[in-house]
């Protein structure tokens, strides 16, 4: 989950407003979970609310609250199920809110997005909500309908920065550079020396002068948002992008180390680190900082591709190499050529059902690729599942005549009976010896 979206998203989960409740002492009792969850103590938090549903299993404000602190302990299937519950009892804008918020966590984008729509006809004039729903829509790679949302959010709210950032962002991915730079710079006429906020706005106006390339005005707003903030993130990486580009590796090593130690969780901080050592011909330390990248919070897939070039160029360890292309089939299932990298591995070190697997997503990412369509016939002769390699053949006929023969041959020799074994020789008979007759 982006660190934006948590940032709003748990101020949802953590701001109860509580539902009109027959009982105050069951007020009082979903409070005090509250309290305990503010206070990190989720385990007190669970068993306070736990006492009040015991006496009354359809409290919608208790349900709602135990929901929180599930979501809180990564607890997503009971967070969601529990959230449900109160649902039942009244499905208002709080609720579908946090049920919102518990389907994005588990990235089913078009679900979360649904629910708040439908929270959003509840309350259509509620900012925070068309925010969100902005959230939800970039997140999911709807760039149009995330713009249209953040610009219904600042209908309601003019004055709402966050919405204006993210707008400026989304039209940046867009590349609609001019309308981007046009709201921030609003932004940033109106925001100038206010610290750390400020700090954000000036690195987003830095992102926005990198991608048209207009390097002197980039550098200067990353430099204004490391002066107002050391630990801004996009800040950092994008000064240090800078001075890679520039061949300024030393500098950039130095910003870069020196903002891991201010975020030493960082993955985004760790991928430019990872690129800045490879070009640099530091190749030992850009495998540390590329594989950090890839195990760190909020893991950075960028980092896989370069990660697994230089594996591969350094001989390295294979079992580092497997575990590496394991991790990247996973989190770059659209990847044909991290799916064929790993299903060669697979296939080598006798895992039969992982290579096909990745050999197979290869097919249907590009399904005229016929390396990956050869791929998964061979593996099917190999498991003896003959007919199955015959209809990969009936595939592979239509995009490489060279490889289908390849692929048919393989298929007639594992389908031909073993040759007999030839019968050992009959041994001759002796003859007996004759006298000689005198």
């Amino acid at each position: 989950m982006s660190g934006r979206w948590v940032h709003i998203l748990l101020a949802v989960l953590m701001a109860v407003v509580l539902l009109p409740m027959g009982c105050a002492s069951e007020a009082s009792l979903v409070a005090r979970g509250q309290d305990y969850l503010a206070q990190g103590q989720p385990q007190q938090a669970i068993e306070t609310l736990l006492g009040v549903l015991e006496t009354n299993p359809n409290s919608a404000p208790a349900n709602l609250m135990l929901a929180r602190v599930y979501f809180q302990l990564g607890r997503l299937d009971e967070a969601e199920r529990t959230a449900e519950l109160a649902r039942r009892v009244e499905s208002n804008e709080e609720v579908l809110v946090v049920l919102a918020t518990i389907a994005y966590e588990k990235h089913d984008f078009a679900k979360a997005a649904g629910l708040m729509e439908q929270a959003l006809k509840l309350q259509p004039d509620r900012a925070t909500n068309h925010y969100r729903l902005g959230l939800i829509r970039r997140e999911a790679g709807d760039l149009e309908r995330a713009a249209e949302a953040f610009r219904m959010a600042l209908v309601e709210q003019p004055t709402f920065n966050e919405a204006q950032v993210s707008l400026a962002l989304t039209l940046k991915d867009l590349k609609r550079y001019d309308e981007a730079l046009e709201v921030m710079q609003g932004v940033a006429k109106g925001m100038r020396g206010a610290g750390a906020q400020d700090a954000g706005v000036q690195a987003t106006l830095g992102e926005l002068y990198e991608a048209q390339n207009l390097v002197d005005r980039a550098s200067l707003a990353y430099r204004n948002a490391l002066k107002a903030d050391a630990t801004n993130t996009a800040a950092a990486c994008g000064m240090a992008r800078i001075y890679r580009g520039q061949q300024r590796f030393e500098e950039a090593i130095e910003l870069l180390k020196g903002a891991a130690r201010l975020l030493p969780k960082s993955a985004k901080v760790q991928l430019e680190l990872g690129l800045t050592y490879r070009d640099f011909r530091l190749e030992a330390q850009a495998i540390e900082a590329l594989q950090r990248a890839t195990t760190l919070e909020s893991p950075q897939q960028q980092a896989y591709a370069p990660l697994l070039e230089l594996l591969e160029r350094s001989k390295a360890n294979k079992e580092r190499l497997g575990k590496v292309l394991a991790a990247a089939a996973q989190a770059l299932p659209d990847d044909a050529r991290v799916q064929l990298k790993a299903g060669d591995w697979f296939a080598d070190h006798a895992d039969g059902a992982r290579a096909l697997k990745a050999f197979r997503r290869a097919l249907e990412i590009e399904p005229n690729n016929a390396e990956a369509a050869l791929k998964v016939g061979l593996t099917y002769v190999k498991a003896n599942e003959l007919e199955a390699a015959a209809r990969a053949y009936d595939v592979l006929k239509y995009l490489d005549g060279d490889k289908a023969d390849e692929l048919q041959s393989a298929i007639d020799k594992a389908g031909s009976p073993a040759a007999p074994e030839p019968a050992a020789p009959a041994k001759a008979k002796r003859k007996g010896k004759r006298g000689r007759h005198r």
